[in-house]
This record gives structure tokens, C-alpha cells and sequence, in this order.
């Protein structure tokens, strides 16, 4: 799950902000990272696959995401700490590591199908 250790770190981020701090960490060799409540459409120069042409993102029922709006994020203190995009809020943290609330997630919703979902599309190197 998050053999790291990363504490979870809470922000609020514009659409703008988002989409900017994922294009960061995608940036870093790192590729998009792993998301939800989003789905994010990824496109890499085909001369040079490090470098990200565009970052389409909508919503899981293909709904429009607004880059003006507001939006709670949780990720983890690293991707946190490694993206440079510039943002308002830098983030807080939780006082728990990711592994810890990833567990408990699973533990009460008991069986997860994920089958055939993806979020993030695009992004295989």
C-alpha cells in the first residue's frame, strides 16, 4: 500500500492548483499519480516521453472539472513535498500515515471490485 511511511497531508486546491501540482509529480519521472474522485487523460510528446503535452481531467461520470473551483485534496507528505507547482494552501498534516487510513478504508468497506477501473489513462512508459 505505502511501505514509506508518508504521513497524509490535507489541502485545498483550486482545480487550477490540481491539475498543476499532478503535472508536477508527473513531470518528476514519477507519472501521473494515482487518483480518485478524478479521472485524468494523459498525453506524452511522441519524441520525448517525459515530457507531458496535456493533462485532460473530468469527473468519474465524465463530468466537467472546474479549474476555478475549490476542491479538498489528501495525498501523501512526499507527493506533497516533491511537487513545485506553486499553490495557496502548502497543506497540513493529519497526524496519521496513508497506509494507516488505507487500512481502515478497506476494513470497513470489506470487499472491494475494481475490476476494469481506471483513473489514469495514458501514462504507461
Amino acid at each position: 500500500l505505502d511501505p514509506f511511511g508518508n504521513d497524509t497531508v490535507q489541502m485545498t486546491l483550486t482545480g487550477q492548483e490540481l491539475k498543476e501540482m499532478l503535472l508536477s509529480v508527473g513531470r518528476a519521472d514519477y507519472g501521473i499519480p494515482m487518483v480518485s474522485g478524478i479521472v485524468c487523460t494523459l498525453v506524452r510528446d511522441k519524441k520525448d516521453p517525459r515530457k507531458i503535452k496535456e493533462l485532460a481531467i473530468t469527473l468519474p461520470d465524465g463530468g466537467k472539472f472546474d479549474l476555478k473551483k475549490s476542491y479538498t485534496v489528501v495525498t501523501n507528505s512526499y507527493c506533497a513535498a516533491i511537487a513545485d507547482a506553486p499553490r495557496k494552501d502548502q497543506g497540513h498534516g493529519l497526524g496519521r500515515t496513508t497506509d494507516s487510513y488505507m487500512m481502515d478504508y478497506l476494513t470497513h468497506q470489506g470487499t472491494l471490485d475494481y475490476a476494469g477501473v481506471q483513473r489514469v489513462f495514458g501514462d504507461r512508459r
